[in-house]
């Protein structure tokens, strides 16, 4: 019997006091009465006396009574204590004696109150009363309201009757509704079963029609609605039935202090959004407070009545926090746009700013205080917006993500931006809107219908009278949904693309400003610090290749130690083809190595290294374009000092690598002099000098050490020489000075096949092959002019050749490094080289201890750099020197 799923009719907790036993489940407690307990006359609710029943008619059963073929007389006690008296819960040994009687209102509602209409009743006992377990209690949803049916219905009020049993009895006869949220007659209109079965409404609804989806309309006497809330001192304020500013009685009520904002969030169906976006406002309360603003709720689906219910129950929830809020509900379905100009309405009249805020999104606390400081810090910000995880210019980070990694990601680098940055436009899904824009400018034009690009044209209009837009970098607000900024979208609907051309029609400028904006310096800057971290450190050799040379060496030598002392960061190598193998390179478990030109243009390192300086604008772009911080190795000066050799523009480039780098390393501090000399680095640059390796042993190419090969006195001296076919290597005078020698004379470096001097060219030739060559000859002549650093230097103390040198800076800089040996012979003339010659090939020692300088090594080097990358790593990022380098090369 369905009867008894109702709390009227069994209560299960007095039940169990009634028969004195314990059940474990409802169901079990029924079908005790059922069998037993109707039997015996035990009574199973304070309101169900069933033992009266027995006393009227013997034998009488639960299904006879409820089949209504018995007819039972009221209680006696009824007109002597009233309706009041008997609804009293769990006060059972009074109520043992009280009894309602069956209503012929679906067998749910007490007689008494059907009966005694002049006695009170309570609103909360009642519907607890003739509602389930599973029902929704009309009273707490809003359904019902005294106070409402006062106001609406004076007939009522002036003769004193009770309005809930009025409106049981014979109000929802006459169509009139319970509350503003309950419209009885469209109920009945669009539910003809309920209209047919001759059931109240209301008590369906809340029995049957919740339960099985149905909706429900406002009411649609908004006059009333208006005059019910405009006498409502507490919760949110509602107008129902809305139809638009020009009837709107914003002067009926006041919100106290003046408002400096008003939040509008028009909703259309998707009631799951309700608690996320109100929730999160909840979380800002105190914050919304501070500000004076107003939360005005805009609902698009008034006869979803899904939406209504969503909406209505987090007032008290708002109220509870002293949120100020304004709940308008459109008459029919009008659209963003519409519901939108709502809002903005209410700020004009408030003379308040204007925050339109979707009903997909969570607002983080500080953000809308922040968004306002913003605005309120230039007088010609018209609009400014929060960064988010999705929404096209607004999106913090590269691309869309999910609100929790996108604010992760805000959280961790939103610091390092400036405060706000300037842009052609912003997005409507959070548009802050300053109050002067909407008293010059009015409202979002309804000639974009149901809404896309009304925003945009909105900003373009204020636009062309100075106000700009602007992007709150430190304010977060997480949009749930699809971005809505509409040029850019690949999707777009027919409606879409016709307000589309209507935006383009107005404002040409439009699509051109975007365009600008998305290819700035600027904007790739501030992408490049919103992008998380693929790599902490990316090391770009892709000038390497299959050559012998200075550079190419000292990748092979110092990356391994690079490598190990930067274990713990994430590296990787971009590298182009099989260069590393061609070195004989391995790289370690967890270094990626990257040989696709694509893939490298979208990885994301917070350090990028080079290890020589760039020739080529490319070198250092490509690098830029993915890196936030730069450091470069800067070998030495000699391709711009030499005009012969100093190609177009590398001076230039070379000024814009030091304005705009962060690290950089110099293989001496002669290099560094040279450097600093010519060219001007940015401020707070590390400058970093760093010895290559100084231990000769990591230079012999045999270990150990070969015995020093001694020639017969009678012999002529074995003389190497040393250099290329640049003019600044000295071979030209070098050989000059010596040919009329008696010396044996061998040029390593170049090609003399047109000479009397053997020659043997450079570059393919491997180290084995050079160390044989050093191996046999008896004197090692370096005639350079410039260098940076010297690896023949090295390389002949590994094998213990006594070495001529051009008396320069630098090279007096590695003798003392060295610990000043005997077997350096210096001159500073070339007159003078063939004496040098002779005498360094009668010495005989004593030869450097090179064991000694086993701790000045490439892992000494690669623990200085490994430390400067690491401080580089862990810096803040300077935007503007960011920006600079990206518009220096992009």
């Amino acid at each position: 019997m369905k009867q008894l799923e109702s709390n009227i009719f069994f209560d299960l907790d007095f039940y169990k006091v009634e028969s004195g036993k314990s059940f474990k489940t409802r169901d079990d407690a029924r079908d005790h009465f059922i069998k037993t307990g109707q039997t015996l006359g035990l009574n199973p609710s304070p309101y169900f006396m069933w033992s009266w029943v027995r006393e009227q008619i013997a034998n009488a059963t639960v299904e006879q009574y409820f089949s209504k073929k018995l007819t039972i007389p009221p209680h006696p006690l009824l007109k002597q204590r009233g309706v009041e008296a008997f609804v009293r819960r769990r006060n059972w040994p009074s109520a043992l004696g009280d009894w309602i009687a069956a209503s012929e209102l679906s067998d749910l509602v007490p007689a008494a109150f059907l009966q005694e209409e002049h006695l009170t009743a309570s609103p909360h006992q009642y519907f607890s009363a003739v509602t389930s377990s599973k029902s929704q209690n009309p009273l707490e949803s809003g359904f019902f309201s005294s106070k409402w049916y006062n106001i609406a219905y004076k007939d009522v009020s002036s003769n004193k009757k009770n309005p809930l049993i009025h409106y049981l009895v014979a109000g929802w006869k006459e169509a009139r509704d319970p509350s503003p949220r309950f419209c009885t007659k469209t109920y009945l209109e669009h539910f003809g079963d309920v209209s047919e079965s001759g059931v109240n409404p209301l008590l369906h609804y809340a029995n049957f029609g919740h339960e099985e989806g149905r909706y429900v309309a406002l009411t649609k006497n908004y006059e009333l609605a208006v005059q019910y809330q405009s006498l409502s001192n507490t919760g949110p304020k509602s107008y129902v039935g809305f139809d638009g500013p020009a009837d709107f009685p914003l002067d009926d009520f006041s919100f106290g202090e003046k408002k400096n904002l008003v939040i509008v969030i028009p909703f259309y169906k998707r009631e799951d959004l309700v608690e996320t976006v109100l929730g999160s406002l909840v979380a800002c309360a105190s914050e919304l407070r501070k500000i004076g603003a107003v939360v005005v709720l805009v609902n698009d689906s008034p006869d979803y009545a899904i939406l209504d219910k969503a909406i209505c129950s987090w007032f008290p929830k708002l109220d509870a926090h002293s949120i100020d809020t304004l709940y308008l509900c459109n008459s029919n379905n009008r659209g963003f746009v519409y519901s939108s100009n709502c809002g903005i309405w209410v700020a004009e009249k408030l003379g308040a700013h204007c925050l339109l805020l979707n009903s997909d999104t969570v607002v983080y606390p500080g953000a809308i205080a922040e968004l306002l400081s913003v605005l309120e810090s230039d007088e010609k910000f018209g609009f400014v917006n929060p960064r988010t995880n999705n929404a096209t210019i607004a999106t913090y980070g590269a691309k869309p993500a999910t609100p929790v990694d996108g604010y992760r990601s805000f959280s961790r680098t939103h610091q390092l931006l400036p405060r706000y940055q300037m842009a052609p436009v912003v997005v409507g899904f959070c548009l802050l809107i300053r109050a002067e824009i909407i008293r010059y400018f009015g409202y979002l034009d309804s000639i974009y219908g149901m809404g896309y690009n009304e925003e945009n044209d909105y900003i373009m209009r204020a636009n062309r009278r100075g106000f700009t837009s602007v992007l709150a970098n430190h304010a977060y607000v997480a949009h749930l949904g699809k971005a809505s900024f509409s040029i850019l979208s690949d999707h777009a609907d027919k409606e879409h693309l016709q307000n589309e051309a209507v935006l383009l029609t107005r404002y040409p400028e439009f699509k051109p400003a975007i365009i600008r904006h998305f290819s700035s310096p600027k904007y790739h800057a501030h992408r490049l610090i919103e992008r998380g971290n693929d790599f902490d450190v990316l090391f770009d050799i892709r000038t390497a290749s299959k050559t012998r040379n200075g550079t190419n060496k000292l990748i092979c030598a110092l990356l391994p130690f690079l490598l190990r002392e930067l274990s713990d960061v994430r590296l990787a190598i971009v590298a182009s083809g099989d260069v590393l193998d061609y070195f004989g390179v391995r790289l370690p478990p967890g270094v990626r190595l990257i040989t696709d030109e694509d893939e490298a243009a979208n990885v994301k390192a917070g350090v990028g290294f080079l290890f020589s300086q760039p020739f080529a604008d490319i070198v250092f772009d490509r690098l830029a374009c993915v890196c936030e911080k730069i450091g470069v190795f800067l070998l030495d000066t000699i391709a711009v000092d030499c005009l012969y050799i100093q190609s177009e523009g590398l001076a230039p480039l070379w000024e814009r690598v030091c304005r705009t780098g962060d690290l950089f390393v110099f293989n001496s501090e002669y290099t560094m002099d040279r450097f600093t000399k010519r060219f001007s680095f940015a401020p707070g640059a590390a400058l970093l000098p760093s010895f290559h390796s100084m231990n000769p042993l990591e230079y012999a190419q045999d270990k150990p050490q070969r015995p020093r090969r001694r020639k017969p006195a009678s012999a002529r001296a074995s003389v190497l020489i040393f250099g290329n076919h640049y003019e600044h290597k000295g071979l030209v005078p070098a050989l000059n000075a010596l040919d009329a020698t008696d010396l044996e004379l061998t040029v390593f470096g170049v090609d003399l096949s047109q000479s009397h001097v053997k020659s043997i060219s450079g570059g393919q030739l491997s180290d084995e092959t050079l160390a044989r060559m050093l191996a046999s000859c008896d004197v090692f002549v370096f005639p350079s002019f410039y260098e940076g650093f010297g690896f023949p230097i090295l390389e002949a103390v590994a094998e213990e050749k006594p070495i001529v040198l051009l008396d320069s800076e630098l090279n007096r800089t590695l003798h003392r490094r060295l610990g000043r040996p005997q077997s350096f012979f210096f001159f500073d003339d070339f007159r003078k080289l063939a004496e040098a010659v002779r005498a360094a090939a009668a010495f005989d020692g004593p030869w450097p201890d090179i064991k000694s300088m086993v701790n000045d090594g490439w892992g000494r080097s690669a623990a200085e750099i490994a430390n400067g990358l690491r401080k580089a790593l862990s810096s803040p990022t300077d935007f503007e020197k960011l920006e600079q380098r990206l518009a220096a090369f992009l």
